[in-house]
């Protein structure tokens, strides 16, 4: 019997109480904890052997990753990040114009970059997925320090390419290889989540869930329509992923599916 375990992070939760209505529906086991920065043996609310499910905020799936439940959470933070998967999906990026560089390097070059990209205004994120800074357009005039850019780490990894206009941003839940839904959050730079799904979006989606290489077997795609069509903005991990209006009936179902298949291999296995 697989069982969820869900975290607090905020007021206003709107997936958090989506999956516990659907949970509730369902007639499945849950449990709600409190995020508590830098505490761990607070949510040993189940047992070690357990099949269980987390869902939260980055911060608290970091804190819970090693507990020994099964699956517990699908969130590789070397798989996720950019110099990994960029690897494998580098074909359907949107920025394909893409520089990786160290950030004391770009902010040394950074109108050097400004001039070989040929634009006002640069995109920068994270090599990590685990959300060190958050991504940004920056326009040439723009300090760093408006964005507290001044505390990151010298040595951390960036990815800067050329500033893409956008005009909408698509999420799909990825599990076990197959688009199980997704969900429109962003049309013309406004966030406005909507179940109106493009279907070149989720076939370039259901493309990349057919890949050789995956994360994980869970995991989110987030693609955008811009000027030269469909193309990848990024990979992340669903257990903290937003999830705007996917249907939460079919992601439960399919992700208990998942959870249950790899908890029953796992003990038959050792």
């Amino acid at each position: 019997m697989v069982k969820w375990l869900l975290s607090k992070f905020g007021s206003g939760d709107e997936d958090l109480e989506r999956f516990i209505k659907e949970l509730t529906l369902q007639k499945i086991e849950y449990k709600i904890v409190q995020y508590v920065p830098f505490q761990r043996d607070e949510y040993d609310i189940f047992n070690v052997k357990d099949c269980i499910v987390c869902y939260g905020s980055v911060n608290w799936i970091n804190q819970i990753k090693n507990k020994g439940w099964i699956p517990n959470i699908w969130a590789d933070e070397k798989a996720l990040e950019c110099t990994t998967y960029y690897t494998y999906y580098g074909k359907y990026l949107i920025n394909q114009d893409y520089i990786l560089l160290p950030f004391a390097e770009f902010e040394r070059r950074r109108e050097e970059w400004q001039s070989s990209l040929n634009d006002v205004s640069i995109f920068i994120r994270p090599n990590s997925n685990m959300k060190t800074f958050n991504a940004r357009v920056l326009t040439y005039n723009q300090q760093l320090e408006e964005y507290c850019y001044d505390s990151i780490d010298p040595n951390t990894l960036v990815v800067i390419a050329s500033h893409k206009h956008i005009f909408a941003e698509y999420r799909f839940i990825i599990v076990d290889r197959k688009v199980i839904t997704g969900s429109l959050y962003r049309k013309n730079g406004e966030f406005e989540p909507s179940t109106e799904i493009d279907p070149k979006a989720s076939d370039l989606a259901q493309e990349i869930a057919n890949a050789e290489w995956s994360p994980s077997s869970v995991f989110v795609v987030d693609i955008a329509k811009t000027l030269d069509g469909y193309g990848l903005v990024e990979i992340g991990a669903f257990n903290c992923a937003g999830l705007y209006k996917c249907d939460r009936s079919l992601i439960v179902k399919a992700i208990n599916k998942i959870a249950l298949k790899e908890h029953e291999e796992y003990y038959r296995d050792i």
